[in-house]
């Protein structure tokens, strides 16, 4: 299935992340590319979900993804890592604003969905 990012909250208030997607695991090609159908390149099962990147309760007190790079650097499963990404910018912008540390009503909360404030082009950075 596609990757997706599922977040969360529970009843007690408990918010999460988790990274979702049925991966294989292969023996010994990347899966970028076709390879011979001779059974070489079998499939040695499927990552448990569980084992995929996932948040719970962060300190920062929110979740953010943009679909941006969230796997750690540390990873052990780099087969399940994907090899292209969103730019950073827009997670960057809804955590500058959700890092503010105040509450938002409904309503800020979708004009931040629907916020155009492009952080690359307010940068002056080349």
């Amino acid at each position: 299935m596609p990757a997706e990012n599922m977040v969360w909250v529970d009843r007690t208030g408990a918010i999460g992340w988790q990274g979702s997607r049925i991966q294989p695991l292969r023996r010994n090609w990347s899966g970028l590319l076709p390879v011979p159908g001779d059974g070489r390149f079998e499939w040695d099962g499927f990552l448990p979900i569980t084992a995929l990147p996932h948040e719970v309760n962060p300190a920062r007190g929110f979740v953010v993804t943009a679909n941006h790079y969230l796997f750690p650097n540390d990873y052990p499963w780099k087969e399940a890592v994907h090899y292209t990404w969103a730019d950073p910018y827009r997670a960057s912008r809804i955590a500058e604003v959700l890092g503010s540390g105040r509450l938002f009503t409904v309503a800020e909360t979708a004009r931040l969905q629907n916020d155009d404030l492009s952080l690359r082009r307010a940068c002056s950075c080349r």
